[in-house]
């Protein structure tokens, strides 16, 4: 059973001098004085201390120990809600009692709002150690039942610490285990007497020992108080747990750090899904390379540093030549492992600052840090096609891959992440043109180029529809008779909006689209049309010369692939 506490005697039956430390909030010092006298007549051995401003009431209270509180109510210069917010605020609970006259008491009382411990009238002083007395004896019972309280408080916290399911610790300002809950040691597969043995950084993984070792720092020097973070703890097994950490400051009375308290939540499976959503996110799951995504919010942190630093930067698209094909006559898997084997030889050229990415299908591209001058970007180009001209074994076979590349340096060609990109990807398409395993630095005619391209591929695939394209025919002669012989179907291109466009400059673009098929299918249904009515004319004997393109001869044969498009067509 609890002791009781000892009140104080009632002033009636004291046989001897009662000390008392009395603060007293009066502005008259006369009536300070009379005050003191009258306790002083009912056997009470006074330490006072008259104050009559907010800032002299909050440096006794810091400096000093006092029994009670006395306040005048008719005292000028502290109001008496103010004097009982900072006695509140100073964290002691003291008697309050208020002097007032008899016109005051509904006054005192509204304004107080129950607030004070007791009133007294100045008319009526010789009650006034009755009332101390009675307050003194509240005060010693809730002070008992604080004690109370916080032994209680004291058990619920030891049972909460052991029983909690998260990691709960104790830790010295030297970062010393002091006391650890089992959640903690089943977190770490360590046992209770063991991890009493460590410090908090024999169990961080090794690159959060900086992190760790400041915070502790920081806190032993007041300079933090309490921190959320996530962190790596090496378990007994050797695997690694992600952890939130809740780390508070316990301080002594003089400010000085006692201890810091850990709570410990294991958050290694959500650590997890989130790498493997960002992994999602920001990588390409075939080759494991940075996709498109990542490689732009890269491409302009370097930009960031480029224009801080005046260096210059590079950007290379690579594409691979013919990569349906392999796709087409291999399979997917094969694809897949040819795309696989040219990131590897990629990256084995790239220095360790360069970032390759995969931005498409058959699509790679570099950000170059390194080069001081276009003659190194050349040679690192170059280096790129040697590296993928060895031969690539799939099924068996040996296949042989070559690739284009573009290049486009800041800040000659742009200082925008998305132009940069968009012109090296028109100087790759210059070095398709030029054959393969070229590389081609961008140029600024090439925009107007590549748009004057555009524009004739968008006339040419409606050109077969709006009846634009048309067959001229010249004549074969045999020498020797004068007579014709043949005729040659040529095909011709006129455009409304373009003019007359040479066939060396929609053939190639109309092979390249796959736009060959259909117009080259119209070009042999009109000749052969043209010349069965030259035939019914009178000139049976009269042959019809067709240029055909490579494009043209599928496997399954080209008559076959020819009639087999007609008659869809015409369905």
């Amino acid at each position: 059973m609890d002791k009781p506490c000892r009140p104080h005697q009632l002033w009636y039956k004291v046989k001897h001098v009662l000390p008392l430390h009395l603060l007293l909030l009066e502005d008259s010092e006369d009536e300070a004085l009379s005050l003191v006298r009258e306790l002083s007549r009912h056997g009470y051995a006074l330490a006072w201390e008259r104050v009559d401003t907010a800032e002299a009431l909050q440096a006794a209270l810091a400096r000093g120990s006092w029994d009670v509180v006395i306040c005048d109510w008719s005292q000028q210069r502290l109001r008496l809600r103010a004097a009982f917010e900072i006695l509140q605020s100073s964290g002691q609970d003291l008697p309050f009692i208020i002097l007032r006259g008899g016109t005051e008491d509904e006054t005192a009382d509204e304004v107080m709002g129950g607030a004070a411990h007791g009133y007294v009238s100045k008319d009526n002083l010789a009650s006034l150690p009755a009332v101390i007395e009675k307050q003194l004896q509240h005060a010693a019972g809730r002070r008992c039942s604080a004690e109370r309280d916080g032994r209680n408080n004291d058990g619920l916290f030891r049972s909460i610490f052991q029983n909690a399911l998260a990691g709960m610790a104790t830790v010295s300002p030297e970062g010393r285990f002091l006391q650890v809950n089992p959640a903690l040691c089943r977190m770490l597969g360590y046992s209770e007497d063991i991890l009493l043995e460590k410090s908090v950084l024999e169990i961080t993984h090794a690159a959060d020992v900086a992190f760790t070792r400041d915070l502790i720092r920081e806190m032993r020097s007041g300079g933090q108080i309490s921190r959320d973070y996530e962190k790596r703890y090496i378990c007994r097994n050797g695997e690694v747990l992600w952890a939130h950490v809740a780390t508070s400051c316990i301080s002594h009375e003089d400010g000085t750090l006692s201890c810091l308290v850990l709570l410990v939540t294991d958050i290694t499976p959500h650590h997890q899904a989130r790498q493997k959503a960002h992994q999602l996110a920001y990588f390409d799951s075939l080759t494991g390379l940075p996709n498109r995504q990542l490689f732009c919010e890269h491409r302009h942190g370097c930009l960031i540093q480029a224009r801080r630093e005046r260096t210059s930067l590079g950007v290379l698209t690579i594409d691979i030549d013919r990569f349906k094909g392999v796709n087409n006559s291999f399979g997917y898997e094969s694809g897949d492992a040819m795309l696989k084997t040219v990131s590897q030889r990629l990256q084995d050229c790239l220095a360790r600052q360069d970032v390759l990415a995969r931005l498409g299908s058959d699509e790679f591209a570099v950000v170059v840090s390194h080069a001081r001058s276009q003659d190194e970007y050349s040679v690192l180009a170059q280096k790129l096609l040697n590296s993928l001209s060895e031969p690539i074994a799939l099924d068996g076979q040996r296949v042989y891959c070559s690739v284009c590349i573009g290049i486009a340096l800041f800040p000659l060609d742009g200082v925008e992440v998305d132009v940069l990109l968009k012109n090296a990807a028109t100087a790759m398409h210059q070095a398709k043109q030029r054959g393969p395993k070229n590389y081609q630095f961008f140029s600024k005619g090439m925009n107007r180029m590549a748009r004057e391209r555009l524009e004739v591929e968008a006339g040419l695939r409606r050109s077969l529809d709006l009846g634009q394209l048309a067959l001229h025919y010249q004549p074969k002669i045999d020498l020797k008779t004068g007579r014709v012989v043949a005729m040659e179907a040529l095909l011709r291109w006129e455009s409304p909006e373009l003019g007359r466009i040479s066939p060396l400059r929609f053939v190639p673009l109309a092979e390249e689209t796959g736009l060959i098929l259909p117009i080259g299918d119209w070009v042999l249904e009109t000749a052969c049309m043209q010349g069965a009515a030259w035939h019914r004319q009178g000139f049976s004997s009269l042959r019809m010369a067709v240029n055909i393109s490579p494009r043209q001869f599928p496997p399954e044969g080209f008559c076959g692939a020819s009639r087999r498009r007609t008659a869809a067509e015409r369905i």
